[in-house]
């Protein structure tokens, strides 16, 4: 898909902003469209983390890593992915542009989390259950997010689109278990819109069931395991932290049990995905 040379006042007007603001991210207006300029941060990990990556996932997703190492890369890398997503077909935005320090996209509307805001808990629950069809799907077509939270899923009043794929680790996990890790971040950020607290775990499992039953395979089952295993000592301890002042603990809490329970349960029609035959 080839992309048509941006208007020349509209690098202007991009490079001028940027050089009056200093924020990361930055909307911008110009001859009646929307954009998004996002300023390019270069994203490095030391030989400590790399081997701390690798060291955790040897531990709790044995035969479920890739076997390259988590590598510094630069701040260009998530252009490269959005690129590769649009012309798979996939919603994400378009690039616009590409700036010294920045990348332009095309608006692609409001965060999940900012229409969850304005819904009352049926619409909510609704809304829950699409985004999370939506990610089954882009896993499905073989593809994994590495930010699935939902501050990431941007709605148009049409479509769903995705945004924010800095996230560098393809060389260390494998596809399913980078899913797995999409579905755990959806999951945790998702149980926080319960109408009340003790309802969340339910929520969890409702979403993760709905997810199994469009895409899921032995290993994600396999991967599922292993985020039990590492949330196992909020599992243990939940008698004792479920009122916790923290609210990420309880939350958390709840997520060690929707995954040990998740892992355990086999979806009646769950579909034998491409590189599962």
């Amino acid at each position: 898909m080839r992309e048509e040379p941006p208007d020349p006042g509209l690098i202007q007007a991009a490079e001028a902003r940027l050089a009056r603001t200093r924020g990361r991210i930055q909307e911008l207006e110009f001859d009646g469209r929307h954009y998004v300029l996002k300023r390019v941060r270069a994203k490095a990990r030391s030989r400590y983390q790399q081997w701390a990556v690798r060291l955790l996932c040897r531990l709790f997703f044995p035969r479920l890593t890739a076997p390259g190492n988590a590598s510094p890369r630069n701040g260009w890398r998530e252009l490269e992915r959005v690129r590769m997503l649009r012309n798979a077909g996939q919603n994400v935005p378009r690039v616009v542009a590409t700036l010294p320090d920045a990348v332009m996209y095309t608006h692609c509307g409001k965060s999940v989390e900012q229409h969850l805001r304005h819904q009352d808990p049926a619409e909510r629950r609704t809304t829950l259950h699409t985004v999370t069809r939506n990610l089954a799907a882009f896993h499905r077509a073989g593809y994994w997010h590495g930010g699935a939270q939902l501050r990431n899923v941007l709605f148009d009043g049409e479509h769903y689109y995705r945004v924010d794929f800095e996230e560098d680790l393809e060389q260390v996990l494998s596809l399913e278990l980078a899913q797995v890790y999409d579905l755990a971040q959806h999951l945790a950020d998702a149980t926080t819109w319960v109408q009340h607290e003790d309802q969340a775990e339910a929520l969890g499992l409702e979403l993760l069931h709905a997810y199994q039953q469009l895409h899921w395979s032995p290993r994600h089952t396999q991967a599922l395991r292993g985020v039990a295993r590492l949330l196992a000592p909020l599992h243990w301890l939940g008698c004792r932290l479920r009122h916790a002042r923290s609210r990420d603990v309880r939350r958390g809490v709840a997520m060690a049990r929707v995954t040990r329970s998740g892992y355990r349960h086999r979806p009646a029609a769950a579909p034998t995905s491409e590189q599962d035959r």
